[in-house]
């Protein structure tokens, strides 16, 4: 492979790197001295501004809405490790918050994939919740969506980060491909649900959980690029440094 060696010498003389690595960098189609400097060295600087999200506002104001007037809420996830972690996540800031959450975690086998109306007339019928909320999934659940509405009585509200079709469902719905530009569109469900987090409540509040984030992020092989990078390695920081009990009882299984 041919490389710029203007650019290359610059890489290696202003980053302080070997040879090697610099093109390592060129070659994974870095172009700039600026973007090389960033992937060696992920800040939370860089992240997408939360205001240049199209549709999280209004998701964080229904939220809000059941915070306020402590509401019963139900997490509706799905069953990879995506799902899992962005389950725990909001359920855990939720109940910090002082809300009664409840959650559910479809069966691969009984429930399938995603959202049917039989499942959700059985779990809205056992936990009766004021606001549904999705993680990692319901973007694509238009008819299920409106039965929630319609025929089951429950607000909702969608997060997800998977790619939507020509048309949505009709309740407020925070997906990252939602947004034409200046944002990064390739977080997993967990990171969605971590920029949600953030905007609920303050960044510090946010890190609390980007151990989670950061396996969700690895495991659902998104991109390890710009926003996903910053999150994984300061979620890799927190494992190594202060292992949440169960994060910790199941490294030292390996």
């Amino acid at each position: 492979m041919e490389y710029n060696q203007e650019l290359l010498n610059q890489i290696i003389n202003e980053l302080n790197v070997e040879p090697i690595i610099a093109k390592c960098l060129l070659s994974i189609g870095l172009t700039t001295i600026n973007d090389c400097r960033k992937f060696l060295n992920p800040s939370f600087d860089d992240l997408t501004k939360l205001e240049n999200y199209e549709g999280l506002e209004g998701v964080k104001e229904r939220i809000q809405q059941a915070i306020d007037e402590k509401q019963k809420v139900l997490i509706y996830g799905d069953y990879d490790s995506d799902g899992i972690c962005s389950t725990a996540m909001l359920s855990m800031f939720l109940k910090s918050k002082g809300l009664e959450v409840n959650y559910f975690i479809p069966d691969r086998r009984e429930d399938g994939y995603g959202m049917s109306e039989e499942t959700l007339e059985k779990v809205m019928e056992e936990y009766n919740p004021d606001l549904f909320i999705t993680v990692d999934c319901g973007i694509t659940n238009i008819n299920e969506v409106e039965f929630v509405l319609d025929a089951l009585g429950s607000d909702i509200v969608i997060t997800d980060h998977h790619e939507p079709l020509d048309e949505l469902p009709i309740c407020p719905i925070f997906n990252p491909h939602l947004t034409k530009e200046n944002v990064y569109t390739n977080l997993c469900g967990a990171g969605v649900v971590f920029r949600l987090i953030e905007s609920l409540s303050s960044f510090d509040e946010a890190l609390k959980y980007i151990d989670l984030a950061a396996i969700a992020t690895i495991a659902d092989m998104v991109p390890l690029t710009d926003d996903n990078r910053i999150i994984v390695a300061y979620g890799l920081n927190k494992l190594n440094s202060s292992p949440r009990n169960g994060l910790q009882a199941l490294i030292k299984t390996f």
